[in-house]
């Protein structure tokens, strides 16, 4: 992805205020102002730091999709990669978190956003386990469907 570097003017010390914008196809997604040490090589500042920008982002991405219920529409990753980072967060879940990416998944099943050979390529499992996976799915999702329309009385 590309970036462009503003160097500002110099300091009483030497250094320089640099900015760095960072951007891809949809737009500016980051900018990051920095005071530069006096011979700094701001481009070779600036690729280093592009692709932990882009995993953190990634990363940020997914926990909000996931946390908001959204179909997927990944801009710092591929669907592959995002799945792996559901996969993830659900092979580490417990309780309710579990129940919640159990209802992610169906739900993203069901609209037809992912398929269910995008998802058994991220559990990394043959159609029989994806087959018992699922089910188990569908009952945690059940489950948490059934939480959530409890009233008191």
């Amino acid at each position: 992805m590309p970036f462009s570097i503003s160097v500002g003017h110099s300091q009483k010390d030497g250094r320089r205020y640099v900015l760095e914008i960072h951007t891809d196809a949809q737009g500016e997604f980051s900018r990051l102002e920095y005071l530069a040490a006096v011979g700094t090589d701001y481009n070779a500042v600036a690729a280093a730091r592009e692709p932990v920008l882009i995993a953190s982002l990634a990363e940020a991405e997914a926990r909000e999709t996931l946390d908001g219920g959204r179909q997927p529409s990944p801009r710092f990753q591929t669907v592959s990669d995002f799945l792996l980072k559901v996969r993830a967060r659900y092979l580490a879940s417990k309780g309710e978190e579990t129940c919640r990416i159990a209802r992610w998944i169906v739900d993203r099943l069901n609209d037809g956003s992912v398929t269910v050979v995008q998802i058994r390529a991220a559990f990394g499992v043959s159609a029989a386990g994806w087959n018992a996976i699922n089910g188990r799915m569908d009952t945690f999702a059940a489950a948490l469907d059934s939480v959530n329309a409890a009233v008191g009385e």
